[in-house]
Parts: structure tokens; C-alpha cells; sequence
């Protein structure tokens, strides 16, 4: 399991997701879906957002642009690294959670 064996003491709902980042269920809405994909692509490039951009396709502008939108929604500040690194934890584990 690697890294992900620290989800298995977690509780997997929405419940268990918002303690972990507060806000996270309006990201994880079906009309985020877009915003989800460019947060997590960010994160999975370590914050860099000319990778990301590249991975998703996407100009950095846009990027940037559904970077905003995913912050506004949870109320992250995306430069903050403790907020970056609940919003991945929560990303991670809704990921898992989704999983048959």
C-alpha cells in the first residue's frame, strides 16, 4: 500500500473527507469536475503548473483560471502548502473511496 496504507485509520465517507479538508464536497460535485482534474493534476506535479498544464492539455492561463475556481469552491489558499496538502489527502482518498 505504500503511502496509502495512513487512508486505512481514516473514515471513508464525505464525513471522513471533510475533516480531513473542509470544503472538499463541492469540489467533488459532477459540475466540478473540471476544476477536480486541473487541482489534482497541480498536485500530482508537485505545484508545478507548467507541467500540469501540459499533462492536461490545457494553456497555463486556463490552468490558473480553474485553479481560482477549484480555491473559491473549498476555500483553500492553493499557495499555502498545508492547504495543498489537505486538498491532495482529501483528492486521494475520494479517489480511493470511488473505487468498486
Amino acid at each position: 500500500l505504500g503511502a496509502y496504507a495512513v487512508f486505512q485509520h481514516f473514515s471513508q465517507d464525505q464525513a471522513g473527507l471533510e475533516r480531513i479538508c473542509p470544503g472538499i464536497s463541492a469540489l467533488l460535485a459532477d459540475r466540478a469536475g473540471l476544476y477536480r482534474e486541473a487541482a489534482r493534476a497541480y498536485l500530482d506535479c508537485g505545484a508545478r503548473a507548467q507541467q500540469a498544464a501540459a499533462q492536461l492539455h490545457l494553456h497555463r492561463t486556463t490552468l490558473y483560471w480553474r485553479l481560482d475556481r477549484a480555491a473559491a469552491l473549498t476555500g483553500l489558499d492553493l499557495s499555502r502548502g498545508e492547504d495543498r496538502l489537505r486538498l491532495h489527502l482529501a483528492l486521494r482518498l475520494a479517489g480511493l473511496i470511488a473505487q468498486p
